[in-house]
């Protein structure tokens, strides 16, 4: 739902489904320019095989890079727009991660991390498109969601998409999952795994488009909107409350 343009005074029901997406860049479109694939772990993709430890701007790093794999912003490929995330393995017992921080850590959580609610659903949808060349795996190719603490102790258990091991063109996928009561933080990870299973997978695999949003808010009951008002604007709109 979007913001509601009310008169000062009217209550609405508040619904699900509601609010802004909450993931950095998880379209793609802002991208750096291109010289190699990323080949390098723990490092921001950004447009080189080194990648970067500080160049964070474009909000993707490569968190695993394990046999011959890589990862790059690919302006030849996209669901819609300009460019989409390519995460390639090119050989046998391959794999390739790319995340919304260069690792996993308290001080990364706190400044990249997703600020999660306690007790809250939320929904991941995202675009996919994959070409497998040969071989395949146990865990294939996926986009998975993770909860942290404020000291990046994993809470609850992964929320993994399905286990894609096939050529597919375009399709949009979704988890939904509701946080334990100890979580702040969401954090995303896409990948290609090709080392486990039979380790043999050899695919390239596109991202595009991905959206996070809580979907549980305080059902049913009226909530009184305080008017914000723009000078020379006379809608009013109501805050965002998030149960």
């Amino acid at each position: 739902m979007a913001d509601l343009n009310v008169s000062a005074t009217q209550n609405v029901t508040a619904h699900e489904n509601a609010g802004q997406n909450l993931i950095f860049n998880g379209d793609f479109e802002s991208a750096p320019s291109f010289t190699a694939a990323t080949t390098t772990t723990a490092r921001w993709i950004d447009g080189t095989a080194a990648g970067s430890t500080t160049a964070d701007t474009w909000g993707w790093a490569m968190n695993n890079h394990t046999g011959t794999s890589q990862i790059q912003f690919d302006s030849s490929v996209s669901h819609a727009g300009a460019n989409s995330l390519k995460l390639s393995t090119l050989a046998t017992a391959s794999r390739a991660d790319a995340g919304i921080a260069t690792a996993v850590n308290a001080a990364n959580i706190a400044k990249y991390g997703i600020p999660a609610l306690a007790s809250t659903t939320y929904t991941v949808s995202f675009f996919q498109q994959t070409t497998v060349s040969s071989g395949s795996s146990t865990s294939g190719m996926f986009l998975r969601a993770l909860e942290y603490n404020d000291l990046a102790v994993q809470q609850g258990s992964n929320h993994n998409s399905s286990a894609i091991t096939a050529t597919t063109s375009w399709t949009q996928r979704s988890i939904s999952f509701t946080t334990t009561s100890t979580t702040t933080f969401l954090y995303i990870q896409l990948s290609v795994t090709g080392t486990d299973g039979s380790a043999t997978l050899v695919a390239d695999c596109w991202f595009d488009d991905i959206q996070v949003f809580p979907v549980s808010r305080i059902s049913g009951v009226d909530i009184p909107l305080g008017p914000i008002v723009t000078p020379g604007i006379q809608s009013t709109i109501g805050p965002k409350i998030w149960s």
